[in-house]
């Protein structure tokens, strides 16, 4: 059974399939469908390797309470031919009062476990597509007012521009909105505001450092120190934003390795990043790659207590290692 996005709120079923390339939206209705039903009933997170545990929840009368469980299944994607066989069953047989969810995402069409699953007509199919930047920004509008936080058409703009895909960071900004703001806003939310709570706002030369640090640039080293001292941008908001990018590089190389058909869209690049990551992550060697993220955990624990050092020299020392690899 065939259903669309929109129609989930409504819909009463006691299995759904959600599948496509949009991941987060996929994760976002899967968390939804997961807070239905009774809430004494467990919920239970599992991937392709644990079933059973859901299986044995529903088999498991309770002595106290309703009895069943509403389990979702992160990964069938990575289900083995015996895991599949194993989930197909489980789809006929869901018990009154419980609920099964599957999610996959990426080309899960190609394989032979998703023509099954969408044969089975008792099972709600849910596709779910990247939305393009114009469909993002009705799904944000939409995500707002919902909250009641309206937003206005720069604010919707720029953070659509930003966040476009990412339903999840989207969410999640939404939320410090309303904390913000204590509940709803009188008026809409302007990008003044709405910007820095979205992590947009600084100098614009930290990401001009981050490029900088990124490309093994000497200038970096110029920048860092203009930054600290010109402009007294924190050590440690530096680092966060260096940490941002490095992930942002590991992530594009990792999904580059798998032949990913867009490797800067799985890695979730927008803005600039989209342009300047790949040609960023083309200077480090596999095994340089490998060493970015303990260098950057390392460097923070000095900065937050690990080191009698000076912020600014703990930093230091970790781009000249940087651009000298």
């Amino acid at each position: 059974m065939r259903i669309r996005p929109t129609q989930l709120a409504d819909s009463n079923h006691r299995a759904y399939y959600l599948y496509g390339e949009d991941r987060d939206a996929i994760q976002l209705a899967a968390n939804q469908l997961l807070q239905r039903g009774d809430s004494a009933i467990p919920r239970l997170r599992v991937d392709c390797n644990e079933l059973t545990r859901i299986a044995s929840e529903w088999g498991n009368p309770s002595l106290f309470g309703p009895s069943g469980c509403i389990g979702l299944l992160r990964n069938a994607e990575s289900a083995t031919p015996k895991q599949s066989k194993q989930l197909l069953e489980m789809v006929e047989s869901v018990p009154q009062g419980s609920m099964l969810i599957i999610c996959a995402s990426g080309a899960m069409w190609k394989k032979a476990l998703h023509k099954k699953l969408q044969a089975i007509q008792s099972l709600a199919c849910c596709e779910f597509t990247i939305p393009t930047p114009a469909q993002f920004k009705q799904w944000l509008r939409q995500a707002a007012e919902e909250r009641g936080v309206p937003l206005d058409q720069e604010t919707l703009e720029q953070a659509g521009e930003r966040l476009v895909g990412m339903q999840q960071a989207a969410e999640q900004w939404l939320q410090r909105l309303q904390w913000y703001y204590g509940g709803k806003p009188e008026e809409p939310v302007r990008w003044q505001i709405a910007g820095i709570l979205l992590g947009e706002q600084a100098p614009a030369e930290l990401e001009s450092w981050c490029h900088a640090v990124a490309s093994k640039s000497p200038q970096a080293l110029s920048l860092q120190r203009r930054l600290v001292d010109e402009q007294q941008v924190h050590p440690v908001q530096m680092l966060s934003w260096l940490g941002t990018r490095m992930q942002q590089i590991v992530l594009y190389r990792w999904h580059q390795s798998r032949q990913a058909r867009d490797a800067a869209r799985e890695a979730k690049l927008f803005g600039s990043a989209r342009q300047q990551v790949p040609r960023e992550a083309a200077v480090w060697s596999g095994e340089e790659i490998t060493t970015l993220l303990p260098r950057i955990i390392r460097a923070e624990q000095q900065l937050k207590g690990a080191s009698i050092e000076a912020d600014h020299i703990v930093l230091e020392r970790l781009v000249r290692e940087l651009i000298a690899t």
